[in-house]
């Protein structure tokens, strides 16, 4: 059973984004499947690489790498859809949000299997705590004067799924205490101000605890050693 980390590859997208959506991101989950016990931390044997894909068309991809052989593998996915925005390993489980096809998929992480697909409006970024998946959702960006954003909330055993209302076209998220932060960058606001603030949702409730304001246009979110966002 091999193990991989994450390496996200992302084309530059239209100035239409004001967010940077065109970084490489590197991601290690420490990881640990609740029903085997078998941990992915340590003994990194390869890489997942998601290509984002031409921008509106149906042709994000998943590869691989094995650092023990040295082969790079394309397509082992195809057509996951269009824009292939975030992926993470939770568990068993490989999530990808498919940010144009409005979905997040659910694959197997060791053989790649498809297992589910969750439909989920222009799904941006993801997190995870206690056995729930936090999806982060634009909610129907044509609408940008009124419509707010939020976090949906996927359960892993059932895929059953709820919502808390956020900002404006919410990106990456933090979890620390108990409490998910919720960077709110209203990209699509540009003419009509960004977003300044970080939403704070108690996930005992799943409910909004307040909104803090910080800069125009957040967008990454990370945990210090000392317990800052």
């Amino acid at each position: 059973m091999k193990k991989f980390l994450f390496l996200l590859l992302a084309t530059t997208l239209p100035l239409m984004y004001s967010c940077e959506s065109g970084d490489n991101d590197i991601t290690q989950n420490p990881i640990t499947d609740p029903d085997s016990g078998y941990s992915l931390q340590g003994g990194i044997k390869g890489l997942y690489v998601l290509n984002q894909g031409t921008w509106g068309t149906q042709n994000s991809s998943l590869d691989t790498y094995n650092y023990s052989t040295n082969q790079y593998s394309t397509g082992k996915i195809n057509n996951i859809g269009a824009t292939g925005n975030d992926m993470m390993i939770y568990g068993s489980k490989l999530y990808i949000a498919v940010n144009m096809s409005n979905q997040v998929k659910i694959y197997n992480a060791y053989t790649l299997s498809f297992l589910k697909e969750i439909a989920i409006p222009e799904c941006r970024s993801l997190t995870y705590n206690d056995g729930k998946i936090y999806v982060t959702s634009y909610s129907g960006a044509l609408d940008v004067t009124t419509r707010k954003g939020y976090v949906a909330r996927i359960d892993t055993a059932t895929y059953a799924t709820d919502s808390c209302s956020v900002g404006y076209q919410p990106e990456q998220m933090a979890v620390y205490d108990n409490k998910l932060y919720v960077a709110n960058s209203g990209g699509y606001r540009s003419k009509l101000g960004y977003d300044n603030t970080v939403s704070i949702i108690d996930l005992s409730t799943f409910k909004l605890e307040k909104n803090i304001k910080v800069g125009i246009n957040p967008n990454k979110m990370l945990v210090s050693n000392e317990g800052e966002i």
